[in-house]
């Protein structure tokens, strides 16, 4: 018998779970490119609502990057959400990581 990835430790995981970041309708964690230059991104999913909790975070970033804010600036609930990047200008490609929680 093999020990499962998410083994418990009391009250704690020691390890974290694993998800499937591929691109589909219903994607509710991935990666998304942002070329350089650009200041926003659009990553389609019948997922997003309304009230949904987005969490944001930097994959790759240089030091020219370390200004640099993402925040959401759209939502069209079950269709799409628009990430933007604000304080300075993109010089390199950055990938950010995201994941939508349903608040309802």
């Amino acid at each position: 018998m093999t020990t499962p990835i998410e083994t418990l430790n009391r009250p704690l995981i020691k390890s974290a779970p694993l998800v499937d970041a591929t691109s589909s309708s219903n994607q509710y964690v991935g990666r998304v490119a942002v070329a350089s230059g650009d200041s926003t991104v659009t990553v389609s999913t019948q997922v997003v609502n309304s009230d949904s909790i987005i969490m944001l975070s930097y994959q790759t970033m240089v030091a020219s990057h370390q200004s640099l804010a993402v925040s959401v600036s759209t939502i069209s609930p079950g269709n799409f959400v628009t990430f933007a990047l604000s304080g300075a200008t993109l010089t390199s490609d950055m990938t950010i990581m995201f994941e939508i929680k349903r608040a309802s």
